[in-house]
């Protein structure tokens, strides 16, 4: 499980923008599922909610997450479990 750990966000670090790459973070940190708002985003990228919706209409987690739209402002993000080789995270 470690080895995956390390492999995943190695993997993360160099494939992911610094967007992605800081809700991927928040994500594992978080057991592998979390509940996101726009305003949580904007705390994590250290950005306002103007940048946040432009990244979001470019967002590109390589396969590795994915962001879903709950309602509104609200998603839901979760690691793929192939990102993290076919295991569950959790």
């Amino acid at each position: 499980m470690i080895n995956n750990f390390q492999n995943l966000l190695d993997v993360a670090c160099k494939e992911l923008g610094n967007f992605e790459l800081r809700l991927f973070v928040y994500a594992v940190a978080n057991g592998g599922n979390v509940v996101i708002s726009k305003k949580t985003m904007c705390k994590l990228t250290g950005t306002g909610i103007n940048n946040v919706n432009k990244q979001l209409t470019k967002l590109d987690f390589k396969g590795m997450a994915e962001l879903d739209v709950i309602e509104g402002t609200v998603f839901t993000l979760r690691i793929l479990e192939q990102a993290i080789g076919g295991q569950d995270y959790e």
